[in-house]
């Protein structure tokens, strides 16, 4: 289904002009020098994580274009191919657990925690189009805060997705809530939607988020894994963060007791080496990441990475199960009850008879 061989971080390209407040294909020398000095800025705040006085990535204000374009160009290309992996991974475990798309349409439901630009969609998509031999459908729920990521995330579906994958149709569903209040009233406006989830993705969402909102965060999360209609493979990708740990995996450890869990680790470096998910740095001018890592402009270059550690979790939230009408009549036969003549029920001789409880 993947026939376009462009590498990922050139369709980004255009997202990143976007984000600066322009229209075209390629950043701007201005562009490209800010864009460089906003990916450094970024990469420093994860890595020291508000050591030392600086600034923490609960802290980071998307609403800044030079916050969102350093964050799409130091963390962008990675996280794409990452969700791609990241099934690789589930599928090695337990193949069954990858959901396969159902229906007329052949559709799949995603459900994506902090969307931003959405790019770990690529990777998702990458997967899925190795096996599918037909057009994809998929319903895309997105949940974020921050509106100002909604432009640059539609251009991600038209330049990139569209762009790579012609025959993934992508249907979203903007759902504009912060995670850090009680957001249930509104998540239940969006209920046969987020019900009908296929795969809940919550990367790079847990660490930004102050620890004093844990709860909150849990009660959303567990409003929605508490409506699945189906069996639901939930991914997990977080920064291995030392001051991050209390909210990260204080969260996880609620998933884990609440699903079936898959694999799991504090810190697994993943190396984007190989095709398909290979990142590179070529010597050419319309290499980006050449122009981003390869060439000394206004001040040192920032260094170039194709691997990327993280703290992952996969797992399963089974759905809870209807009981058939045949179980209930067969429950109600043993509750020492039975039915008279006019339909009245009356006390049953429950000699020698089995007794069970009624659960519903």
């Amino acid at each position: 289904m993947n026939k376009d061989n462009t590498p990922f971080m050139n369709m980004l390209e255009s997202v990143l002009v976007n984000v600066w407040g322009g229209n075209s294909e390629q950043l701007t020398k201005t562009q490209l020098i800010n864009t460089r000095k906003a990916l450094s800025e970024i990469r420093k705040i994860y890595r020291l994580r508000g050591e030392d006085g600086t600034p923490q990535p609960s802290r980071i204000n998307f609403k800044f274009k030079k916050n969102r374009a350093g964050y799409l160009a130091a963390f962008g290309e990675a996280h794409a191919y990452l969700s791609f992996l990241h099934l690789k991974n589930v599928f090695s475990k337990r193949p069954e657990a990858i959901p396969t798309p159902k229906g007329k349409h052949n559709e799949l439901v995603i459900t994506s925690l902090g969307a931003g630009a959405c790019v770990e969609l690529y990777g998702i998509c990458l997967y899925y189009s190795q096996y599918a031999q037909r057009h994809l459908r998929i319903i895309l729920n997105t949940v974020e805060k921050e509106r100002a990521w909604t432009p640059n995330r539609q251009l991600v579906f038209v330049k990139v997705l569209k762009k790579a994958f012609p025959k993934i149709e992508i249907d979203p569903v903007e759902i504009g809530v912060d995670l850090r209040k009680d957001t249930i009233p509104e998540l239940a406006r969006y209920y046969d939607s987020l019900a009908n989830t296929d795969i809940l993705i919550i990367y790079n969402v847990l660490n930004e988020i102050p620890v004093t909102y844990t709860k909150y965060v849990w009660k959303n999360i567990k409003f929605l894994i508490d409506n699945f209609k189906k069996d639901v493979l939930i991914l997990i990708m977080e920064p291995s963060a030392g001051r991050a740990e209390p909210r990260i995996y204080n969260i996880e450890e609620k998933l884990i007791y609440e699903s079936d869990l898959i694999s799991s680790s504090k810190e697994e470096t993943f190396t984007f080496e190989a095709s398909p998910v290979c990142i590179a740095m070529n010597p050419s001018e319309d290499n980006l990441n050449y122009r981003l890592f390869g060439l000394r402009i206004d001040g040192e270059k920032p260094n170039f990475y194709n691997k990327i550690k993280r703290n992952h979790l996969s797992c399963i939230k089974k759905s809870k199960s209807v009981i058939s009408p045949e179980q209930i009549w067969l429950q109600l036969s043993l509750l020492g009850r039975k039915r008279g003549r006019k339909g009245k029920f009356l006390p049953k001789d429950m000699k020698n008879t089995q007794q069970y409880t009624l659960n519903l």
